[in-house]
């Protein structure tokens, strides 16, 4: 009996050894970096399309955070706010992650804060979602300079 418990024991360490072995990060480490590219936020029916550009971050440990941004475009686009800021990013996979506490305001209404699960495949985060709250269906695609990945 006491053996079975120390192979349950082996075998539930070495599986945490693999998890940890296993977490993803931004690449590349201690990097600043901007995203720009098409944005679009529904509110109410109403749609605002502009070209956004966030700036961000990453630290020695592969851990991203966006520490502002800007919105030119149609009329109203340059009225847009980033609040909470920074907002911090996780990687999840080799190719999916989510940006924490986003909230804006904008001539369309406010939303947030809300977390917001992003594709990034290629040097380029792309997303479409309904922040809540607020309900506001926000997209985007941002090519990412210098290109960020996500790496083991």
């Amino acid at each position: 009996m006491k053996s079975a418990i120390v192979l349950a024991a082996i075998g539930l360490t070495t599986l945490g050894f693999a998890s940890s072995a296993n977490a993803f990060k931004f690449s590349p480490p201690n990097t600043k970096f901007s995203g720009t590219g098409p944005t679009s936020a529904t509110k109410g029916g109403v749609t605002l399309s502009c070209t956004g550009t966030l700036k961000g971050s990453t630290n020695a440990k592969g851990i991203g955070k966006v520490t502002g941004g800007s919105f030119t475009g149609a009329l109203g686009c340059s009225s847009v706010g980033l609040t909470g800021l920074p907002w911090p990013m996780k990687a999840t996979s080799a190719t999916t992650g989510t940006v924490s506490k986003v909230t804006f305001t904008s001539p369309i209404g406010s939303c947030g804060p809300g977390t917001l699960p992003v594709h990034l495949s290629g040097g380029v985060i792309s997303f479409n979602f309904l922040l809540n709250p607020g309900a506001c269906q926000i997209t985007g695609s941002l090519t990412t300079h210098p290109t960020i990945s996500i790496v083991p």
